[in-house]
């Protein structure tokens, strides 16, 4: 009794958990469902190529949708937690599909199919943006973070293979040869192959290291919250991955990444130069010990031809005008061509076969679906809406010395805005993007008892 006196007595001396706090916790205990569904989705977004293209190849179209029941159970526990969220853009979301919905069935005739592709595409992911914060905090956030760094080093390495492998091989393999052999993501660059790790295509892949090099800057200030050998490790890879996959997606988000986590972190970094500098020299070492190496040298040459190739067809400029220029208002029917119709599912309903209908980037093609009046509607307060906020939050939190908002808004803001959501991998990660930057500024209610009650609640 005497050996266990000092830790009741502890216990005892500990502060009691404020109404609050004890609400906060039976919250998170009733939300832990819709937790594991949330995680279900991340690891997902990161196998489901593997799964389409290695594990069951015949059954590539609908493992692209293997995330979606995950949404669904998510949504329904949502509702019976009384936490599905119910904000401007959810609200605005819901009767833009309804009137959509109504003009293709009612006025255009439109498939069922067609439809439900434009509502998957544009509409189905929108709540699970918002419940992700409503169901996770700052922690979970982090716990996400170093997950993906972990995840960064050995798919990078699997990058490195696939470089060096031909195209034919099975770790090249494609999914849907029949309908992709000639997409970017089959082709050889200088007589490299464009790897895509475990994702479908190399946009994936892409999108993943700008989400991590985010996260690997956000912690370059706050040390604390990674190892060092972890952080340096997904540095790496980071660079690696860089140099492999011939992207210039990915060099021009990384290249964003850092400009916004410059812009947005000036007063945190100004106060923690020592780890700035030491940030700095860490980079510059491991990318010249990376260029070093043959693979290295044969990532770059490939690399730069990618750049000049593409340069002789079309300027950074030129792309960003052409993504984002709205199409010819006399060409676009009042009530568009209909909800979907764009899609590449939507087309297979219509054609047969994938391909896209109206237009390949996302804002011109929404203004010719929806017609330009729902277009721009949903364009300025849906997708433009949700980075606004994000931006909002990421700006708050840099202020307050947290940066991994600003990173996260930086790596998935382009998608979120012109991202093609038709794509499995591009939607899951403009949604995981979204979701997670405004879940990472949703702290415990107060300081008192935080110890305590971190034990209490489930991760």
């Amino acid at each position: 009794m005497s050996v266990l006196s000092p830790t009741i007595a502890r216990r005892d001396a500990e502060p009691a958990l404020s109404p609050e706090e004890r609400a906060y916790a039976a919250e998170r205990r009733r939300t832990r469902a819709i937790r594991f569904c949330i995680w279900a989705y991340i690891v997902l977004w990161i196998l489901e190529g593997a799964l389409r293209k290695w594990v069951f190849p015949g059954l590539a179209n609908p493992l692209g949708m293997i995330r979606e029941p995950f949404v669904a159970a998510a949504y329904l526990l949502a509702f019976r937690a009384g936490v599905f969220p119910r904000n401007f853009i959810v609200w605005v979301s819901a009767i833009l599909c309804f009137v959509l919905i109504l003009i293709g069935y009612f006025l255009i005739g439109l498939p069922i199919g067609v439809m439900a592709a434009g509502v998957w595409a544009y509409f189905w992911p929108i709540p699970f943006i918002f419940l992700i914060p409503r169901v996770m905090d700052q922690s979970d956030v982090h716990r996400v973070a170093k997950f993906l760094m972990l995840v960064a080093i050995p798919m990078a390495l699997l990058m490195a293979v696939q470089f060096k492998s031909p195209a034919g091989s099975k770790i090249n393999a494609i999914v849907g040869q029949e309908e992709y052999v000639e997409s970017w993501s089959t082709k050889e660059v200088a007589g490299e192959v464009r790897p895509s790790g475990t994702w479908s295509y190399v946009g994936g892949a892409s999108s993943f290291y700008m989400l991590v090099a985010g996260v690997v800057l956000a912690y370059l200030t706050e040390r604390r919250r990674a190892s060092a050998s972890l952080w340096v490790a997904s540095l790496v890879s980071v660079l690696l991955s860089t140099l492999v996959s011939h992207s210039r997606t990915q060099v021009w988000g990384i290249a964003f990444v850092l400009g916004l986590y410059i812009l947005f972190g000036l007063r945190v970094l100004s106060g923690r130069l020592n780890r700035l500098v030491l940030g700095v020299l860490l980079i510059a070492v491991a990318a010249v010990a990376l260029l070093s190496t043959k693979l290295g040298q044969e990532g770059i040459d490939v690399l730069e031809h990618r750049f000049t190739s593409a340069a002789k067809v079309e300027s950074f400029t030129d792309r960003m005008l052409y993504t984002f220029v709205p199409p010819d208002p006399a060409s676009v029917p009042l009530g568009g061509f209909g909800l979907g119709v764009g899609t590449n599912t939507g087309a297979l309903f219509l054609v047969g076969r994938r391909a896209f209908l109206l237009a390949e980037n996302e804002p011109p093609r929404v203004m010719m679906e929806f017609g330009y009046a729902l277009g721009i509607i949903y364009l300025l307060f849906v997708r433009f809406g949700i980075v606004a906020l994000m931006a909002a939050v990421a700006w708050r939190q840099s202020q307050l010395g947290n940066l991994l908002p600003v990173g996260i808004l930086a790596a998935g803001a382009f998608m979120l805005v012109a991202g093609t959501w038709g794509t499995p991998p591009i939607q899951a990660f403009a949604v995981l993007c979204a979701g997670l930057c405004l879940a990472a500024a949703r702290q415990l209610p107060c300081r008192s008892g935080t110890r305590r009650l971190r034990q209490d609640l489930p991760a």
